[in-house]
Parts: structure tokens; C-alpha cells; sequence
């Protein structure tokens, strides 16, 4: 699953799979709030099962079992943009920015991956990044 982010798709697959190991698993009633919009985002969410709608100020997301949501809180201090409910009963893995921050700590050189991605990324949306440590 952390394969498909486009954030991680410069790692290895040795380098997945170190990541994988800072997941925690989280089950969400349906109907539940995830998120809500305003907070301090500082976790990705990735969707083992059931979906999930993000709702924004103009539009609504629907995500379902294999996508992510969340990662623009990974990077710099943002507060999240959509409030995010469980529209059926959710199984996620997710993906605290102190862990992801500490394991970049100790793997320099997988952070400069996982950097460089974030960077072309946000470029490729025209969005400014930020990393700070």
C-alpha cells in the first residue's frame, strides 16, 4: 500500500518496507469524523478498507480502499483543508509525521528521496513545500 504513494515512489523496496513498519492501525465507526478541517494536520492516512469523504470548502472526495489522503500535512506546519468522515465502517494505517520525521533522522538518504518527491510533486500542482525538521 505505501508503494502506491507517490510520495514514496522513489524508494525500494527494502526502503518500503521500513516505512511500512511505522504504520498504526486505527478502525473508524462509519459516520465518524477522522479529521476535521482547521486542525493541525501532522499524519497520512492510508485506506486498508471501507471509504472515506473529504470534504472541502468547494468540493467532496471520495476515497476507498488502497488510496491515501492527508500527505500535504506531512510537510511544513499546515492545517488541514478538508475535514475527512468514514463513510463506512474504515480499517487505516497511518502514518505520524514524528515517526516518518525520526526515520528520516536516521536514513539520510532515504529522506532525500522522499524530499526530492515532495518537491516535484508540489511543483508539478504548483504548491509551495515546506520540510522542516
Amino acid at each position: 500500500m505505501v508503494a502506491t504513494i507517490p510520495l514514496f515512489e522513489r524508494l525500494s523496496a527494502i526502503e518500503i518496507a521500513a516505512v511500512t513498519e511505522l504504520l498504526h492501525s486505527h478502525s473508524v465507526s462509519a459516520g465518524q469524523s477522522i479529521c476535521e478541517k482547521g486542525e493541525d494536520g501532522n499524519s497520512l492516512f492510508l485506506i486498508a478498507s471501507g471509504e472515506v469523504e473529504e470534504v472541502f470548502d468547494d468540493h467532496r472526495v471520495l476515497h476507498g480502499e488502497g488510496e491515501h489522503f492527508g500527505e500535504a500535512s506531512l510537510f511544513g506546519h499546515h492545517k488541514r483543508r478538508a475535514r475527512a468522515v468514514a463513510k463506512t465502517p474504515v480499517q487505516l494505517m497511518v502514518l505520524k509525521m514524528d515517526d516518518l520525521r525520526r526515520f528520516m533522522d536516521r536514513k539520510p538518504a532515504v529522506a532525500k528521496k522522499i524530499i526530492d518527491e515532495a518537491i516535484d510533486e508540489r511543483k508539478a500542482h504548483h504548491v509551495d513545500v515546506e520540510f522542516t525538521s
